[in-house]
C-alpha cells in the first residue's frame, strides 16, 4: 500500500477558476509587436515567417536575442514560426537546429523537415 501523506507526498494545490463560465477561454492580455519580415523566401515547409508577435515572444528561446535587433556580433534574428506547434524562434537558430533534429527545441513535437535537408 502507498501512503497518501508523508514526507514524499506532493502538496495539494487548490485550483481557482477566474471565469464564471468554465467553458470560457481567456486570451492573453498582451499587445502584439510589429517585426520586420525576412526578405528571403522560406525554403522549409515546416516554417513560416512572422510579421507580428506578442510581447512575450520578443526573443528567440534558443539564443535569447531580441528579434530584429543586431546582437554583439551584428547578427539580426528574424521571427520564424514552426507550423506544427506554432513556437517562434530566430530564423538562423531554428534553421541550424533543424539541420540535425526533426523536433521542436521547445516542446519536442515532431517537425516535418524539408526534402532538401533529409538524408
Amino acid at each position: 500500500m502507498y501512503a497518501r501523506s508523508g514526507p514524499w507526498s506532493l502538496p495539494v494545490i487548490p485550483r481557482y477558476n477566474t471565469s464564471n463560465n468554465e467553458n470560457e477561454i481567456h486570451a492573453l492580455d498582451v499587445d502584439p509587436l510589429d517585426v520586420d519580415p525576412l526578405d528571403e523566401e522560406v525554403n522549409n515547409p515546416a516554417l513560416s515567417h512572422v510579421q507580428q508577435v506578442n510581447k512575450d515572444e520578443q526573443t528567440c528561446i534558443i539564443c535569447y536575442n531580441e528579434f530584429g535587433v543586431p546582437n554583439a556580433e551584428g547578427i539580426t534574428e528574424h521571427v520564424t514560426r514552426l507550423q506544427s506547434c506554432e513556437h517562434v524562434f530566430g530564423d538562423l537558430c531554428i534553421n541550424k537546429w533543424l539541420e540535425t533534429s526533426d523536433t521542436c527545441p521547445y516542446c519536442r513535437n515532431q517537425v516535418q523537415r524539408s526534402d532538401s535537408r533529409r538524408a
